[in-house]
């Protein structure tokens, strides 16, 4: 039970990761991507130490809802820190400018953590469960 105890939690540390092309591409990202963990609490976003993006090209953007309308943290440079986001969900834009061809730049990569998760109704864990299919297939993926 032990090993499956320790399986879980190296297999949860890096429940979501979201990253751009590496160096990345001008434009950026067309639509708003979705990080999604049900029932967090609060979602811990833990970027990669190679992250940089451009401070007169490229920005981005973490919001609270779809539309882009609550914004929550907005990074370029390099060195970004961690942040935290409330709830179980954020949306994220990376936006850059053509004015450079061929950014040299890496891009950003970062891993999501939930922090804690909230109490559910057993009727509620029926109705949606916690665990979806890709969170089961991480089980059995080898950290």
């Amino acid at each position: 039970s032990h090993d499956c105890v320790d399986l879980v939690v190296r297999s949860s540390y890096m429940l979501v990761r979201m990253e751009s092309d590496h160096p990345y591409r001008p434009g950026g990202t067309p639509a708003p991507l979705q990080c999604y963990v049900p029932n967090a609490s609060a979602l811990l976003v833990m970027f990669d130490r190679r992250s940089s993006i451009n401070l007169a090209q490229g920005v981005l953007a973490f919001y609270a809802d779809a539309h882009m309308q609550h914004e929550l943290f907005v990074w370029s440079g390099s060195h970004a820190r961690s942040i935290v986001a409330p709830g179980d969900h954020f949306y994220c834009m990376f936006s850059c400018g053509s004015g450079r061809a061929h950014p040299t730049e890496f891009g950003y990569r970062f891993r999501v953590v939930p922090l804690g998760f909230r109490a559910v109704s057993d009727v509620e864990v029926l109705r949606r469960p916690i665990w979806d299919w890709s969170s089961l297939a991480m089980l059995s993926d080898t950290v």
